[in-house]
């Protein structure tokens, strides 16, 4: 079943989220768009990947489907310093170019399971378990079911 979480728009919302993506994740991505103009990127864009590129993961990780031509996600792997980076964005709408990469996703086992499409203010999840959805409703968060696609 996949849900989408809704109205995540507080620092405290999104930390609540992160805690619970980063106890059940082991990987995470973002993404970078190839019609974006250098000279439009802050350097806090490339100061960050630059950050993230020694734990970068080279590995093939199915990724949720491209909805935009030119999307490329970059697959990283999840430690204290990368969760340290992902929290230093502050609000999961900050996830936008010119300051951020796009859309975070995570990962357990290479598979994606909480995916957000930044642009639109959306977060879908896959719980890879009944624990995780139980841990999302226990945290209060707003959950409305999908149809598969």
């Amino acid at each position: 079943m996949i849900y989408r979480i809704i109205e995540v728009d507080s620092e405290q919302d999104y930390n609540n989220l992160l805690d619970i993506a980063f106890k059940n994740s082991d990987a995470f991505s973002v993404c970078t768009f190839k019609y974006y103009h250098k000279k439009n990127l802050s350097q806090g864009y490339y100061d960050f990947l630059s950050a993230l590129e020694p734990y970068k993961i080279i590995e093939e990780y199915g990724i949720p489907k491209n909805y935009r031509k030119g999307q490329k996600y970059h697959v990283y792997e999840l430690n204290s310093t990368t969760k340290k980076l992902i929290r230093s964005v502050g609000t999961l709408q900050a996830w936008e170019p010119p300051l951020f990469p796009e859309d975070l996703t995570f990962y357990i086992h290479k598979r994606y399971w909480l995916y957000t499409i930044s642009h639109e203010n959306l977060i879908f999840m896959r719980p890879p378990h009944q624990d995780v959805l139980k841990l999302f409703l226990n945290s209060h968060f707003e959950l409305v079911e999908q149809l598969p696609k």
